[in-house]
Order: structure tokens, then C-alpha cells, then sequence
């Protein structure tokens, strides 16, 4: 047997005899006697002088960027794909704002080696691994609901309505009311002890010397009522004359004295009758002054006091009932709150799935809520599923079936899980997110990813070819200042946050800040959400003032 040595100037030569053959080929003719058959696997690195101990069958990936076709040494089983195995889907995080899509990318890597009887080596290399992602359309943060409505601090309800105890729609905005220093109730009422209801909608102190004089025309401490002014006692009555004394002036106006100058009486709770100061208030009395009555549960009616507020009674000053279960209707006082019933004060309703319905005549009455075309129960919901309480336009005040793909859009163009609101031939639907934004015309070409519209293709929410977003909030306007982001509206061709104090208002003239309405702003040149109802604003929801004012105008109703 001829002995092999390695030559030590050139380490890749091995000497047999006098022959000199390459290590690689030396290989290869010992596999080929050996006559396995077998194919050996290159290294990673294609241009390696020698083999690697790895079995011929083997063919593995090693990790590497997706266009790397490359291979290491692994068993011969083993398929090594980067980040994870060939089957498994791939989740990453997807911001709010991006639309995600799936992406393959494919790599082949095969090395095979055939040996021969000559020193021959020829080598093909194709590397094969596929990866799949796999993420879903990111809807991004949900949209907001519906305001409420009613309670302290937020917007009225439908019919300047608070059902909140103690609360009156003033301004737009359901505040507490019968303090001093409060919004007047309803029929100027205050509940505060020594307080009356002065001409601008408020509750003020009464009865002190310079003070309005309270209810029944008293003052306090033997003041005298005159001119709706109490004056001083010991002080000159002004007009009348005489110094006031224990609600007399002088002689006159103190009840059992004559009247004085003009049917005038000075003191509380008397009227002037037969020319004499006579006491009036109570039950079976005559009326007081204004046509008032000072005795609890009494009202003016027929110029004298009788009793109120209870069933079948007449209705209180106010058109106020003495108990929670009882309205006021046609002027008498009758249960509330049941369905079909008149609803009670503020428009609440007591059977359960009942909400108070406007009606054009007649009172308004409590009525099944929250189904499709129904009124919308208390704080503007809704129960149907689907359905949301239409703010604006000719179903405001009902539930209506909107914000899904292909449905109408929601009170603010809002729509759910990422749709986007596309306006067209005066109405608006919602396009689902990953579809069509339109359905005809250029604007179908465009896709709907996270309330936005993207033009080409998308890879996890961004445009891939040159396209654009637009419609999303801070986007740049769609096609006819479309903005199809839920309460957003298009100013200086972008899209912003609509509907709050100062802001653009939303579709429909839509305002949703409580005590907000949509008014053109003096050199602005667009509608802007404004405070409402107070004197000299923009009139409130449903031409709506403070108290003591009055909705007039008609292209900008204000109040006064």
C-alpha cells in the first residue's frame, strides 16, 4: 500500500507516491470506491477548499436577512428558518394608526456534490425557506360614544330636558338652578329661602333694604314693597310718601289699611280689594300680587288661592306637581313616568325601557326606547344591537342602525373598527377597514385602513409604492374636503378634531361639547362650536335660550 503524506508547502496537496493530488479530490475518489452514492454538503461559505463532516443528505438554513440564500452545518433533518419555524404565523406589534398586511418572502439553498473517478466536483446551490407573517387590520383606539346628556354638567337632552333633580337647560348645559346665585328653575321658580327670580333668568337675594322684594311682595324686618323694591323700615317710602313702618307707608298699603295712591299695598301678602289692604295668599284668600299665592300647595286660579299639586288637582305655579309620580298635563296634575303616560319632571320616565318622546301636540309621554327608529333612552342610548342616538339631522333623538361596513355613518361621521366614513350623493357610509373607501369613481381605488384612506398597496399601514393617507385626523383632506375619521372635519385641507369648544363643527352643523353650538365666528370664514344661550350667543339644540331669553333670527338664531 502506497503511503499518503501531506505536502507542508502547499497543505491543500496530498502525495502518493510521486503523484500529487488535491485533498477535495482525494475525497472524492474515496467516496466514489467506497460506493455509497452519497452527496456531501458544502460549508456555508461557497468558496471553501474542503468538506465538512456534515451527511450527505443533509440541507439546512441558517438565520440571516430574508434575501440571503445561505447554509451551515446541521443534522440532516433539521430546517432552520430565521425568527421561527416555517409554519408558525408571525404576530409583531402594529401601531393604532397602521393597517396590516401579509408578506412571504422565499429563500432556496441546495447543495449537492457528485463524485466521479476523476478529480471532479460540480456543485448546485438552491436554498429554500418560506416564512409567512400574518397580522390583522389594526382598528385602532375605539371610537368615543355618543355624549350623554341630562345630568349636572352635560349637555340637555332633546327638548332642553335635565333629568337631573335641581337642574334646569341653561345654556345648553343642564346647571343647578333654585340657588342663590343659581339659574332660575322652570317658571322662574327659586328654592332657596328668601331668593326670587330677577329679570335676568337668576336667583338673587330678597327682602333687604335696595333687595327685589320676595314672593307676596314681603321684605324683611317691617320693610315696604314698592316698585318691586323693598325699602327700609324707617326710611320715606319713595313715590308713595311716608315713612315705612311694619310694611305701611305712613298711613296706607299695611294690610287692614287703606290702599294707597295707584291700588297700591306695601305690605306682604296683602292686595288691595274694596280699597282696603286685605290678605291674600292663603287657601280661599284672594291672589297676591302677580297673580301669587304665598301658602304651600296653593296656586292662583280664578284670581283666588286654592289648593294643588296633588292628582286631579290643579297644577302648581310653575306647571309643577307636589309629587315625584305626578306631571302636570292640560293644567291639571296627573300620574307620570308608565308607559304611555306623560313623563314626569325633566322628562324622565319610570318604567323600565321607556324614554320620554317628544310629541308635536299634546304632552310629551313615555314611550318604548332604544330599538331601531325608537327614541333614544336616558343620556342618548341606545339598546339595539348596532344602533347608536342619532344627534343631528331629520332622526335626531332615535336609535339608528349605523357605523358598520356599508351602513350609515354614525352622529359625527363616526364608524366602528376602523371604518371610514366616505360622503357621496348627500349621504354617508361607512367603508370597512381593508376595503374599498368608495365604490365608484376614482376614490375606489383608495383602501381603508384605520378611519384613513390609502392610495396603492399596504404593508402594515404605510403606503408601499408611492402612495398617500388622507381623510385620518391630521391627514391631508380626501377628494371634495372629505374627512373620513369619525368627528373630524376638513379646515385648511387637512382633517381636525371637530365638535368642542373652538373647534370646526362636525358634519350635520354637529356640536358635542355640552353648552355648544355651531355658529359662523366673526372673520373666521367657517362654523365654529361657540358656547350657547346665553344673551347676545348662538341659540342652543332646538333654538334653546337661558332663562329669561328668547331664541330669535334665522340664519343665526341668538339668544336675547
Amino acid at each position: 500500500m502506497r503511503k499518503m503524506r501531506t505536502d507542508v508547502s502547499y497543505p491543500g496537496l496530498v502525495h502518493i507516491g510521486g503523484a500529487a493530488i488535491a485533498s477535495w479530490a482525494l475525497a472524492l475518489l474515496l467516496a466514489g470506491c467506497g460506493g455509497s452514492g452519497s452527496s456531501s454538503t458544502l460549508d456555508a461559505a461557497g468558496s471553501e477548499a474542503g468538506m465538512h463532516d456534515t451527511p450527505a443528505s443533509e440541507v439546512v438554513i441558517r438565520d440571516a436577512p430574508a434575501n440571503e440564500a445561505v447554509i451551515r452545518d446541521a443534522p440532516a433533518s433539521e430546517a432552520v428558518i430565521r425568527d421561527a419555524p416555517v409554519s408558525e404565523p408571525v404576530v409583531r406589534d402594529t401601531p393604532a394608526a397602521e393597517a396590516s398586511s401579509t408578506v412571504t418572502a422565499t429563500q432556496t439553498a441546495t447543495s449537492t456534490v457528485t463524485s466521479t473517478g476523476t478529480p471532479t466536483a460540480t456543485t448546485t446551490s438552491t436554498a429554500t425557506a418560506t416564512t409567512t407573517r400574518t397580522v390583522t387590520f389594526d382598528a385602532g383606539p375605539a371610537d368615543a360614544p355618543a355624549p350623554t346628556c341630562g345630568a349636572l354638567g352635560e349637555a340637555c337632552c332633546a327638548g332642553d330636558i335635565c333629568s337631573a333633580t335641581g337642574a334646569v337647560c341653561s345654556g345648553g348645559r343642564c346647571r343647578p338652578c333654585g340657588g342663590s346665585g343659581d339659574a332660575c328653575c322652570a317658571n322662574r321658580t327659586c328654592t332657596a329661602a328668601s331668593t326670587v327670580c330677577n329679570t335676568g333668568g337668576t336667583c338673587t337675594p330678597c327682602g333687604g333694604a335696595g333687595e327685589s322684594c320676595c314672593g307676596g311682595g314681603a321684605c324683611s324686618t317691617g320693610g315696604c314693597c314698592v316698585g318691586s323694591l323693598c325699602t327700609g323700615a324707617g326710611s320715606t317710602c319713595p313715590t308713595l310718601g311716608g315713612t315705612c313702618t311694619a310694611g305701611s307707608c305712613g298711613s296706607c298699603g299695611g294690610a287692614g289699611k287703606a290702599c294707597c295712591t295707584g291700588d297700591v299695598c306695601t305690605s306682604g301678602s296683602v292686595v288691595c280689594s274694596g280699597q282696603i289692604c286685605e290678605s291674600c295668599g292663603g287657601v280661599g284668600q284672594p291672589c297676591c300680587g302677580n297673580n301669587s299665592c304665598s301658602a304651600a300647595g296653593t296656586t292662583c286660579s280664578g284670581k283666588l288661592c286654592v289648593a294643588c299639586g296633588a292628582v286631579g288637582q290643579t297644577c302648581c305655579a310653575g306647571d309643577t306637581c307636589s309629587s315625584a309620580g305626578n306631571a302636570c298635563s292640560g293644567g291639571n296634575c296627573v300620574q307620570c313616568g308608565g308607559a304611555g303616560q306623560p313623563c314626569c319632571a325633566n322628562g324622565t320616565c319610570s318604567a323600565t325601557g321607556t324614554g320620554c318622546q317628544s310629541a308635536t301636540t299634546g304632552p310629551d309621554t313615555c314611550q318604548p326606547c332604544g330599538g331601531v327608529d325608537q327614541t333614544c333612552c336616558a343620556k342618548n342610548t341606545c339598546t339595539a344591537a348596532g344602533a347608536d342616538c342619532a344627534l343631528s339631522g331629520n332622526n335626531a333623538g332615535t336609535c339608528q342602525i349605523c357605523g358598520a361596513a356599508g351602513q350609515a355613518c354614525c352622529s359625527g361621521n363616526r364608524c366602528s373598527n376602523g371604518g371610514c366614513c366616505w360622503t357621496a350623493n348627500g349621504g354617508a357610509t361607512c367603508a370597512g377597514a381593508g376595503g374599498a373607501c368608495a365604490s365608484s369613481g376614482s376614490s375606489a381605488s383608495l383602501t381603508c385602513s384605520a378611519s384613513a384612506c390609502v392610495s396603492g398597496a399596504i404593508d402594515g399601514g404605510a403606503s408601499v409604492d408611492g402612495g398617500t393617507r388622507c381623510g385620518g385626523l391630521g391627514n391631508p383632506c380626501c377628494l371634495n374636503n372629505r374627512c373620513t375619521a369619525g368627528n373630524t372635519a376638513c379646515s385648511s385641507n387637512a382633517c381636525v378634531a371637530c365638535g368642542k369648544m373652538g373647534q370646526p363643527c362636525c358634519a350635520d352643523s354637529l356640536c358635542t361639547a355640552a353648552g355648544t353650538a355651531c355658529a359662523p365666528l366673526s372673520g373666521n370664514g367657517g362654523d365654529i362650536c361657540q358656547t350657547c344661550g346665553g344673551n347676545g350667543q348662538p341659540c342652543c339644540a332646538g333654538r334653546s335660550c337661558g332663562s329669561g331669553l328668547n331664541c330669535s333670527g334665522t340664519t343665526t338664531p341668538t339668544c336675547g
